[in-house]
């Protein structure tokens, strides 16, 4: 946890004693007893628990229905040693659809997370290439078991040795991000390949293979996880406290003349043959506008979830929202969007390359100036964690970094003081940090920095 906090990066603890005392599909294995594993659970949370990086404890990892008595006792266990960190389990597609008469015991696991970390991989090689598999079918299953838990999905980055999987493209990887936000989810995983491991021990390991390499190369996909997570990482926590409005009262229409219908797009899915997610998604056509949006409802503010739900080609498109509220932020710019007033609400256009997409801030005046500085706190403090990574290995390797060091500390100072970036900005080292933060940035697409490995 020390090593990934250097980076920034809180982390699910690993607390896989059930693993050692239960299978999967419900066989008891192993030596220990129940009583022991669960005294090795306790003390674990108990070792960790005050730890700053710390994010929650990953109890088990893909189990079926039946595994869930065991589940709950081993969350209970660390809720009494730590109330403050959630425990977590990987909910699979294994036991959906969820059937509460069925597997009363699993309802009920379900229903007392406070985070339903959940993987779904749909992204296949001779059938179905669905990246809206997640926010169509696995999260509304989930979200109607639990509303009021944090959905946490890991989405597609991968793909095996055998020919059964494939690696999403850039733009499929994109919708699977935006798609599954905009139907309610409030983190996001990819399960991708790791740069570094070499050897005979990688290569029978199909996870650590196909993107990135230990050299830290270019390699598109990472890069598109990079440019993607800056922004959710520092304006999506702008959405978390909100929460999900599916019946929210924004709609698509075309550019020129917004009240029409928007453009559609038709993608044909199938189902995977039986090996992961036929019971999800049987073949069907899918048919839906080009610019998909999803909602976040709060007291002072909404937050939108705008994207190109197609894959294929870059879309435009206007929204329209019904709305007291006065103005629109785009999260990435952080500038107001130009509107149109009708009786119908604000209407605004969109541009986005296939399946990409950005968060947008619904509210007043107080609400868009509060979210702009925390937006830019954020990015500041990013900014300043890259270069004191950046100075530590240029000054190992004798090169003069005071002036680096300068515009660390302005970075840092926006960030933690809470200081206004345009104050600061007037002195020297301020107007070389914003130059180097607007030169470095890759949230709308224009990448600059060389690939920094883990962030």
């Amino acid at each position: 946890m020390a090593a990934t906090g250097k980076y920034g990066i809180g982390q699910i603890s690993s607390a896989g004693f059930l693993h050692s005392y239960v299978k999967a599909t419900g066989e008891l294995i192993g030596e220990a007893t129940l009583k022991q594993e669960l005294q090795n659970m306790t003390a674990h949370a108990a070792a960790v628990r005050d730890h700053p990086h710390l994010v929650g404890y990953l109890v088990y990892d893909e189990p079926h229905p039946v595994v869930a008595p065991w589940i709950r006792q081993f969350t209970d266990a660390a809720r009494r040693t730590d109330p403050n960190h959630p425990p977590i389990y990987t909910q699979s597609e294994v036991s959906l659809p969820l059937d509460r008469l069925k597997n009363p015991t699993e309802g009920q696991l379900i229903q007392e997370q406070d985070v339903l970390l959940s993987d779904c991989y749909a992204i296949a090689a001779h059938s179905g290439r669905d990246p809206w598999l997640y926010g169509d079918v696995f999260i509304p299953n989930v979200r109607r078991a639990n509303p009021d838990g944090l959905k946490w999905p890991i989405v597609q980055a991968f793909s095996k040795q055998h020919a059964f999987w494939a690696l999403p493209t850039p733009a499929e990887l994109r919708v699977q991000v935006y798609h599954t936000i905009a139907a309610g989810a409030k983190g996001m995983f990819f399960f991708t390949s790791n740069q570094g491991y070499l050897g005979a021990w990688s290569r029978r390991q199909w996870f650590y293979r196909g993107a990135g390499n230990p050299w830290f190369g270019r390699e598109t996909l990472m890069d598109e996880i990079g440019r993607i997570g800056e922004h959710l990482t520092t304006a999506g926590p702008l959405l978390v406290p909100l929460r999900y409005a599916p019946a929210y009262p924004a709609w698509v229409g075309a550019v020129d003349a917004p009240s029409d219908p928007a453009p559609t797009f038709q993608a044909f899915v199938q189902d995977l043959g039986g090996k992961v997610g036929a019971r999800l998604r049987h073949n069907s056509e899918l048919q839906r506008p080009t610019i998909h949006v999803g909602a976040f409802g709060g007291v002072d503010y909404d937050v939108l979830v705008v994207h190109n739900d197609g894959p294929w080609s870059r879309q435009r498109a206007a929204v329209t929202v019904a709305t007291q509220r006065k103005n629109i932020l785009d999260l990435v710019t952080l500038k107001k969007v130009p509107l149109q007033s009708s009786p119908s609400g604000l209407t605004f256009t969109v541009r986005f390359e296939p399946g990409d997409g950005r968060l947008y801030l619904v509210g007043g005046e107080a609400a868009v100036e509060a979210a702009r500085a925390q937006v830019q706190q954020q990015r500041y403090a990013h900014a300043a964690r890259l270069l004191q990574l950046d100075a530590e290995i240029a000054g190992r390797g004798g090169v003069e970094v005071a002036t680096t060091e300068k515009i660390r500390k302005h970075a840092a100072a926006i960030a933690t003081a809470g200081a206004p970036a345009a104050a600061l900005e007037q002195t020297g080292a301020g107007q070389l940090l914003g130059r180097w933060y607007r030169n470095s940035s890759r949230l709308c697409g224009r990448s600059r920095v060389r690939n920094r490995g883990p962030r």
